[in-house]
């Protein structure tokens, strides 16, 4: 159950990045954003 409530906490931290990721680059019509994000994720992934 504690990996769950883990991997749960790490869907909801990685998400933000990508929703604000999804948003920004649909303002500045740039894939910048998903480059930044997917940055972020790695680094969070990799502790």
């Amino acid at each position: 159950m504690a990996d769950a409530r883990r991997h749960g906490a790490l869907a909801g931290q990685l998400f933000l990045p990508a929703e604000g990721a999804m948003v920004t680059a649909r303002i500045t019509q740039s894939t910048e954003p998903a480059r930044q994000a997917r940055e972020a994720a790695r680094l969070l992934l990799a502790g």
